[in-house]
Order: structure tokens, then C-alpha cells, then sequence
């Protein structure tokens, strides 16, 4: 069903007073008008737009923690006549107790960029479980909010067949590799999730916390950055273990894609003395991000995706993706480091001529991802301050330079063929992205994606020991991409892409790759929360993810220098 503008500003007008709506640009509308475009994502999806916008009223009554009725004028009139009790209790109701779970202080206040408190999730912070509604007998649901830091909570999903678990446990074998079925049967358990928060900031949750196999239960600890209205589904992906099951001979792994929330759930759960966070627009020049040091690329980044300010009028409605956005527009929302800043030249919007002043010549090989980083890092530098549109995909090899930069990608998505001294010495950065062909085509075993993407590692590192050294030139950077999320419709015959084997896979990728001496970029944590705006569902150009893994890479191959603006 195509969105209807005059349907959407109906809608809207039971979220906000009218000169609240009518901050909301004009072209915001007029881009969508007409009814001529309709989103073909999995319903219940933020992005899924038609089920948000019918549903959005319905979920404005049952929202969690503060219960709210929409009322019309002629109803106001009628509270005159028949009296206020009557009508109050004749009122649909919040399906949650109507007290008040909140602390009334600034003190919870989550502060963008800095890490919430160490003791968020323990046992003496967490509020008593609030039931949430679900459309599935299969599970019930309940969120306890953190009293250490509001927008932060504990959500636990439950069989209801308790039995289930250890019933399937003890009946399926899942791998070859004991360390693998213990990951899976401890961490995991049988059933696969994910949870899809949108609003004040945008997450994906697909690992749980803690799985306990005696209670059937699954425990997502949810930590957000900025105070404000979010949005919550929970999609039920897989069940019996299909999401890793590696054993040759087993069913075709099923897929159930099923959104067990009736309505995207309303979560507000933080008092009104917290503001509601905006991301500032760039230059990024305020005391505070100079007060941060830069990222240390060394360790897993960390941060969190707001909306751009641009979008800051559409806060509060949960519609953030009513809208898309041009490929030539600013990104909609912006990574915010947790505890650092990207201080690098080659940043959006910074003066890039710092980074054509040192000679370096950076190599891009495998597959289409690293392809992508060539082709949105050359457009970052020559000086675009848009996004990325999607590119034409081909294989051929490219090179460019600017100043002192070279640049080239070669297409070798297996990775065949040796590193050579002389290859790598005419480089200072090596780029490696491997993987992704052999898990959408092959589907290896744990261990044999592993060990093939250790092999890769262990060669570089033994040829570049044995390569004579230049004095006058410091050693060259081995840098892995990780594999991306996907989204998970789009799947080939034998394609095992799953969120939960890639990130497990990713995991234990880096960990090979830094005892090698590479250092690893985490693509996956960057395009984790976007996997359903991807324009094909496996890359990234045209989104929001691309921004951060663009910085993250300059930062890594070090061929910008700190911004001396900042």
C-alpha cells in the first residue's frame, strides 16, 4: 500500500501539535508525495513505513512506562458533558501498570559519546520485569529498565514450552567442533532474533546477552546513548539451531522471519529533565568533541548512530524512515565514537589538503567491499561532501592518485596467489577484504572459514619477516575488513550468511588476525544497524554505514594527519 501524504500528516497530528509538524521540511514531503513509492522490507521493520504509519496511533496508546490517550476536540466536548471519570475509564488502556517506573532526576541521563555506567545491568539496578505484548504464543516478552542510566534496559524473551531447549539441545547436532556447538548451545540457544530499535537512535541487536537453556530464556542487555522516544520490533529469524548449523546432510536452513510484536513498541523510558540529543552538524568544533582523544584503532570501536539534524523535527514521530533519502543528500544519521573522535583531515567537511602532503601508496584487494571503501574514500578526498551514490558493480582492477596519494584496487575475492617481497614493498597499507564470496557461495564449516582466512594472514606476516628492510621507510600495515552484515532476504542457494554465524565468524577472524600483526576493521559493527537500507542488502555506498567505515579506514592507513583545525 503506497504512503499517502495527507494519510501521513493525519497520522502525525495525533504525535504533535501543528507548529511541531510544520517544522518538518517541505521537501521531506514533496520527495515522497504522489503515493508512488512503497518500501518492500519485511514488515515490522523501522523501515517498513506502511505498517509504522498505521500503526503508530495504536502504538501511542499503548506506550511502555508512560500510558498516553489521543484525544480529538469532539471528545474534549464530551469530557464537558458526561463528565471526565466516565469517559476516562471508558478509554482504551496501556496494557502496562499505570505507576510511574521512572527516576525523576537528571542523574540517569545517558550523555552521548561517554560510556554508560559499569553497574547499568547489575542485578540491584534493574527495575521489576514490565510485560510486553506479543503476537506469538510461542514467547512472552518483559523489559526491565536500568536505574543507572535511563534508555538502558534488560530485555528477555521466553519460551513459552520451557522444555524446548534442552528438548532440541539434547536431539540436534549442530557442528563437528566442540568449541563451536558449545558457543551455539551456551551463548545462542535454539532460536535466533533480532531487535530493531529506531527513533532517538538506531541499533540492531541480534547476539543475545546470556541464553539460559533450563529457563528457555534469552537476555538482550540494551544500552542507548541519548535520551528520547525509540522504537522497538523483535523479528523471531530462526529456530532449531538453523541460524549454525554447519553439518553436511541437515535441512535447508529455515527461515522465519516472523515480526512477534503486534505493534513497533513505544519505549519511554527516560524522565523529562533528560533532553533529547542531537547530533550537532559538522564541523564538528565544540569544547567538548575537542576535549576527546582520538580513536584508538587498536580495539573494537564503539558508538552510537543518531539522526542528523536535519532530521531532528521527525524525533519524536518514530517515522525517521518514512522518508528515504537521496543518495546525494547528507547522511541521516551520524556515528558518534564512544570516549574519542575521528581528529583525521580526511573527516566530512574538514580542509583534506593535509592529506596529500606525505607520498603513500595504499593497496585495496579481494572482494567488492574493499572496492566499496576505494571508491567512497576517492570521493571523500576529492573533496564531496555527499554521500556515496550506489556504485556499478564490475570486476575490473582500478588506480588513482591525488598529490601525493596513490591508490589501487585489484579484484581477488579468494584471495589466490602469494604476497611477494616485491609486491608488498611498493605499498605502506594493504587492505584485505576475504570471506564473503566462499560464506555466500560454499558455506564452509567454522574451522574451514577460519583456518582459510588465517592462512591469508599467517603468509603476509611470514613473507614480510623475511623481506629486507628500508630503513628510510617504516614497515606496511596489513589492514582486514571484516565481513558486513547482510540483510538476510537476500540469500544465494548455499549462501549461510546468517547474523549470528558472520558475527561469531568475525570474531574469531580478528582474533587470528591480530595475534598476525594485522590490525581489523569491524564493518560489521558499522553496517549492523542498516542492513535494511542497503540498496542490494550485501553493500553499503549510498548509506549511513559507509561514513564511519570510510574514517575508520583513513585512520588505519594513516594517511591523513590529525586536523589541525581541532
Amino acid at each position: 500500500m503506497p504512503v499517502n501524504e495527507q494519510e501521513w500528516r493525519e497520522a502525525s497530528h495525533r504525535l504533535l501539535p501543528d507548529e511541531d509538524l510544520l517544522s518538518i521540511p517541505d521537501n521531506l514531503i514533496d520527495d515522497f508525495s504522489g503515493g508512488q513509492k512503497e518500501w518492500c522490507t519485511p514488515p515490522g521493520t523501522p523501515q517498513q513505513s506502511v505498517r509504522w504509519k498505521h500503526q503508530i496511533p495504536q502504538a501511542q496508546s499503548r506506550s511502555l512506562l508512560v500510558p498516553r490517550v489521543v484525544l480529538g476536540k469532539g471528545l474534549y466536548i464530551l469530557v464537558a458533558t458526561m463528565g471526565f471519570v466516565l469517559l476516562f475509564f471508558s478509554l482504551p488502556r496501556a496494557t502496562l501498570p499505570a505507576f510511574d517506573f521512572l527516576d525523576n532526576s537528571s542523574n540517569s541521563c545517558p550523555t552521548l559519546g561517554l560510556p554508560r555506567p559499569a553497574d547499568t545491568f547489575d542485578f540491584h539496578k534493574l527495575k521489576q520485569p514490565i510485560p510486553i505484548e506479543s503476537n506469538n504464543s510461542t514467547f512472552t516478552f518483559t523489559m526491565q529498565p536500568s536505574r543507572a542510566s535511563c534508555n538502558s534496559f534488560r530485555l528477555s524473551i521466553h519460551r513459552t514450552d520451557r522444555e524446548y531447549c534442552r528438548r532440541i539441545q539434547d536431539s540436534t547436532k549442530i557442528s563437528n567442533s566442540s568449541h563451536v556447538t558449545e558457543y551455539v548451545q551456551t551463548v545462542l540457544g535454539p532460536d535466533a532474533f533480532q531487535i530493531r530499535i529506531d527513533g532517538a537512535e538506531r541499533l540492531m541487536v541480534e547476539k543475545p546477552t546470556r541464553f539460559d537453556v533450563d529457563k528457555c530464556q534469552y537476555d538482550f542487555d540494551i544500552s542507548l546513548a541519548v535520551s528520547g522516544t525509540v522504537w522497538m520490533d523483535i523479528v523471531w529469524m530462526h529456530r532449531d539451531y538453523a541460524a549454525f548449523r554447519e553439518l553436511e546432510g541437515q535441512p535447508e536452513m529455515e527461515r522465519i522471519l516472523t515480526v512477534i510484536t503486534p505493534i513497533p513498541q513505544r519505549l519511554d523510558l527516560c524522565p523529562r529533565v533528560c533532553s533529547e540529543q542531537i547530533n550537532p552538524q559538522y564541523p564538528l568544533s565544540s569544547t567538548a568533541v575537542q576535549s576527546l582523544p582520538d580513536c584508538d584503532f587498536n580495539f573494537p570501536l564503539k558508538g552510537s548512530w543518531v539522526p542528523s539534524e536535519w532530521k531532528s523535527s521527525m524525533h519524536n514521530l518514530g517515522l525517521l524512515d518514512l522518508y528515504p533519502t537521496p543518495a546525494s543528500s547528507p547522511s541521516p544519521y551520524d556515528f558518534h565514537p564512544e570516549g574519542c573522535s575521528f581528529r583525521h583531515a580526511g573527516a566530512r567537511y574538514r580542509n583534506h589538503t593535509g592529506c596529500f602532503d606525505q607520498k603513500v601508496n595504499s593497496l585495496l584487494i579481494g572482494d567488492s567491499h574493499t572496492r566499496a571503501v576505494y571508491d567512497a574514500v576517492g570521493r571523500r578526498l576529492n573533496g564531496s561532501n555527499l554521500m556515496i551514490p550506489p556504485f556499478v558493480k564490475n570486476t575490473e582492477n582500478r588506480e588513482f592518485s591525488m598529490g601525493n596519494l596513490e591508490f589501487s584496487f585489484i579484484w581477488n575475492p579468494w584471495l589466490q596467489g602469494k604476497f611477494d617481497c616485491s609486491f608488498i614493498s611498493q605499498h605502506d597499507s594493504i587492505t584485505v577484504s576475504v570471506g564473503a564470496h566462499s560464506a555466500a557461495f560454499v558455506c564452509p564449516s567454522t574451522d574451514e572459514f577460519i583456518n582459510h582466512i588465517d592462512s591469508v594472514f599467517e603468509e603476509s606476516s611470514r613473507v614480510l619477516r623475511s623481506c629486507p628492510r628500508d630503513p628510510s621507510r617504516p614497515e606496511p600495515k596489513f589492514i582486514y575488513l571484516n565481513t558486513p552484515a547482510w540483510r538476510v532476504l537476500s540469500q544465494y542457494p548455499k549462501d549461510c550468511r546468517t547474523p549470528q554465524r558472520m558475527e561469531y565468524w568475525n570474531s574469531k577472524a580478528a582474533e587470528k588476525a591480530r595475534s598476525r600483526g594485522w590490525t581489523v576493521m569491524d564493518q560489521f559493527m558499522a553496517t549492523s544497524p542498516f542492513s535494511m537500507d542497503s540498496p542490494d542488502g550485501v553493500h553499503y555506498l549510498g548509506t549511513s554505514a559507509m561514513d564511519v567505515v570510510i574514517d575508520e579506514w583513513i585512520s588505519k592507513a594513516g594517511i591523513c594527519p590529525t586536523a589541525m583545525e581541532l
